[in-house]
């Protein structure tokens, strides 16, 4: 600042006092006023030092400056008041929300609650869906025009608001907001304790109304408990107090249970076993129902001991057919009949009776009897069964007789009921005719015979049936089941049926005729491919054997080269052996086959492993260029390798084990090795053993028998041991192509 306004400064302390006020005291007004000078005045709006006359300006708008503190304060006071607002909503967002909607103040999103009335318990929603889904108009499918006008413009609405938040209101939502604050405190916590009561409502909605047991018995537990004054209290009450009355609720249900156990014993039981998934819960509610079940429960329960009873005795006159109607043929039928439930209802059953029958014949003429001719010659006897110029030989009717007495064994209170054959009252004639030896024998054993009718008029007495009938059909059958059954229900009867000449409906002769047909034909074609079989196993056993005869013929043919033991046994071998009691000197190659021989031998203590393994080296590739030249690589494939063992186990382990696997490895060959077994120690053909003897080897005798062998012995002398194991082969049923050996031995050069 220059000299000159320092003097003026001094001269006009007022100006200069109110400057600094204004800088110093009132910077935010001296800013704000500072900002709406126009630019290039008041030196540049005083961007460096100002002089006295920016000074003297400055101080001459002390009004306009103050005035904008005035705004300043009012601001301040404004966002206290807005702040104030902000944390309100977040303090108490129910009662904030509710304010909004009391003012017509939008919503504001991030503000998001729950206020009561808004939710519904899965109960009550279930019930809201169940009704949607029976009333189509009220499902969600369901789109009007309305609802669609409404859903666009919500649509609309949210994309204007997507900027609002509770920090971007205007300022009079902000005032309208803030004048009501005072109210927010109470009513968050009234609006929280109605969500908490409304919780529990929903609760009970859930816990006690969808509950079956604890719906049925809240109102009484409550009345136990003295709550009577409110439902609403009943309801907080049961919600807060949930064990006990699960507690009130079985003890009620056992209650009722047990007097409904006390009043109908019977009656409850056969409830339960006819609604085995019914709850304690439901069962009580069927008192009516459980006093029907304890009025028929005797009657039902004598009723399926009948069923019982009469399914063991047809059973037991089943099983004595088998062994006293001895070529009866058996049939077995269900009788309808109308039959007691134990709560009360009539209903239609079966009552299954054996038919037991001597002969067996079919009245259709319509039938092909050519595959059941027994059917028609039968019914073409009934003629002279009805005359009485034919009738059963008594042999027939003992049978029956005895059949009788096996049952009256078991139940004294039987009887024998005569069937009148579809005869009416011609059938007492009939009857004397046809079952006299029959009655007399009965008679003799104490048994009763009567007509069926006369026996529905005795049959308090009776409750075991044996109905005979000389001539019967299906629906004569069932008429007289029918008769018994209907007219004999106290009683409970117990039938079988023996018959001497059955009639078959249609259906059951065809049935039959069409099984014997398919019999006949499976037994032709079982015949016919048993014949092919048989014709295919001779060609191809025949195809066998000559395939073997040639294989033999080459076989044998392919060793016509070799040398011959006493012209029986062609053999083979890789050198001469001279022993080392020639009486010449053996030259070096002939000490190395002594030494060849004696390593392969590998008896203990005279060679090494190495050495018998060097020697097996030098062995097996020879002996396979000699038996692939014999023979051809195929061929080998079809023999069997058996080295002729040694004095003990041992030494033919040690010597041909490995031996024969590698060979056999090499040429396709089949060891014998694992099928002989020598179970004695015998004594060494050098130390006076017989070579001859098979004492004390085992062999499998199944596994030799057919087979083409090649014999092995490490040293051929005489042929003494070959010959005697081509014996033992061929008596075991193999057959002998030759033998082989390392070595043949001789004394002479």
């Amino acid at each position: 600042m220059g000299l000159f306004d320092s003097i003026l400064g001094i001269f006009n302390p007022d100006v200069i006092s109110k400057y600094k006020n204004l800088v110093n005291n009132h910077p935010e007004a001296f800013r704000r006023w500072k900002g709406k000078q126009i630019v290039g005045t008041l030196s540049q709006c005083f961007d460096f030092e100002p002089t006295y006359s920016d000074k003297s300006y400055i101080a001459s708008h002390e009004k306009e400056i103050l005035a904008f503190e005035a705004i300043i304060a009012e601001e301040k006071a404004f966002e206290k008041r807005r702040q104030k607002v902000i944390k309100a909503a977040s303090d108490y967002p129910h009662a904030f929300v509710v304010l909004l909607k009391e003012l017509s103040i939008p919503s504001i999103p991030g503000i998001i609650v729950t206020l009561p009335g808004q939710r519904k318990s899965k109960r009550s929603q279930r019930i809201e869906r169940e009704r949607s889904n029976n009333n189509p108009f009220l499902s969600d499918s369901f789109f009007t025009s309305t609802q669609l006008l409404s859903s666009i413009g919500e649509i609309r609405s949210n994309a204007s608001r997507i900027s609002r938040s509770i920090n971007t209101l205007t300022k009079e939502e902000y005032e309208k907001l803030h004048d009501k604050l005072y109210t927010l405190a109470s009513e968050e916590t009234r609006i929280k304790n109605e969500l908490q009561k409304e919780d529990s409502l929903m609760k009970f909605d859930d816990e006690v109304l969808d509950n079956e047991t604890r719906a049925k018995y809240y109102q009484d537990f409550c009345k136990s408990k003295f709550v009577t004054k409110t439902e609403e209290g009943k309801r907080l009450y049961c919600v807060s107090h949930l064990i006990e009355l699960d507690a009130y609720a079985l003890n009620e249900i056992d209650k009722t249970y047990g007097l409904l156990r006390h009043n109908y014993p019977l009656g409850l039981s056969a409830f339960e076993n006819a609604h085995k998934n019914m709850t304690r819960l439901q069962i009580i509610n069927h008192e009516n129902e459980i006093k029907i079940y304890e009025a028929n429960y005797k009657q039902v329960n004598s009723q399926n001991e009948w069923e019982n009873a009469q399914k063991i005795f047809t059973q037991e006159s089943r099983d004595l057919n088998n062994s006293l109607l001895t070529n009866y043929g058996c049939y077995v039928y269900d009788i309808p009949f109308q039959k007691l439930t134990y709560d009360g209802k009539m209903v239609s059953a079966t009552y299954r009776v054996w038919q037991h029958f001597c002969e067996s014949y079919c009245d259709v003429e319509d039938l092909d009897y050519s595959y059941y001719p027994s059917a028609r010659e039968n019914y073409n006897k009934l003629a002279g069964f009805r005359a009485k110029s034919r009738h059963f030989y008594d042999r027939v009717y003992d049978k029956i007789i005895e059949f009788v007495e096996a049952l009256r064994q078991k139940h004294n209170n039987i009887v024998v009921s005569l069937g009148d054959s579809a005869l009416g009252n011609d059938s007492v004639d009939f009857n004397n005719y046809h079952f006299s030896h029959l009655k007399k024998s009965l008679a003799e054993r104490n048994i009763n015979v009567f007509p069926i009718d006369e026996v529905i008029h005795q049959l308090e007495i009776y409750s075991y049936i044996v109905v005979v009938e000389l001539i019967s059909t299906n629906d004569g059958l069932i008429t007289t089941c029918k008769k018994l059954i209907d007219s004999y229900k106290k009683a409970c009867p117990k039938i079988t049926y023996v018959s001497l000449c059955k009639g078959y409906s249609k259906s059951e002769m065809t049935d039959l005729i069409n099984r014997e047909k398919q019999k006949k034909e499976q037994e032709k074609r079982a015949r016919i491919e048993e014949e092919e079989r048989k014709e295919c196993e001779r060609l191809e056993k025949k195809r066998k054997e000559e395939e073997r005869l040639k294989l033999k013929q080459n076989l044998q043919h392919s060793v016509q080269n070799w040398e011959t033991i006493c012209g029986i046994i062609k053999y083979s071998y890789l050198f001469n052996y001279y022993p080392i009691t020639c009486d010449f000197d053996a030259t070096q190659s002939e000490w190395d086959n002594r030494w060849l021989v004696w390593n392969f031998k590998n008896t203990p203590g005279k060679t090494s492993t190495s050495a018998h393994t060097d020697a097996l080296n030098n062995v097996v590739p020879r002996l396979k260029k000699l038996l692939i030249n014999t023979f051809g690589l195929h061929n080998l494939k079809e023999l069997v390798l058996v080295c002729i063992p040694a004095s003990s186990q041992q030494k033919t382990s040690l010597r041909y084990k490995e031996f024969s696997q590698m060979l056999c490895s090499e040429t396709g060959m089949t060891s014998a090795y694992d099928k002989m077994t020598v179970t004695s120690e015998r004594i060494a053909k050098h130390l006076g053993g017989t070579s001859s003897s098979m004492n004390g080897i085992e062999f499998d005798n199944d596994f030799f028998k057919g087979k083409f062998v090649i014999l092995f012995d490490d040293i051929v002398t005489k042929g003494n041991s070959m010959l005697a194991f081509k014996r033992k082969m061929e008596e075991l049923g193999a057959i002998v192509v030759g033998g082989l050996s390392i070595g043949k031995t001789t004394h002479m050069r």
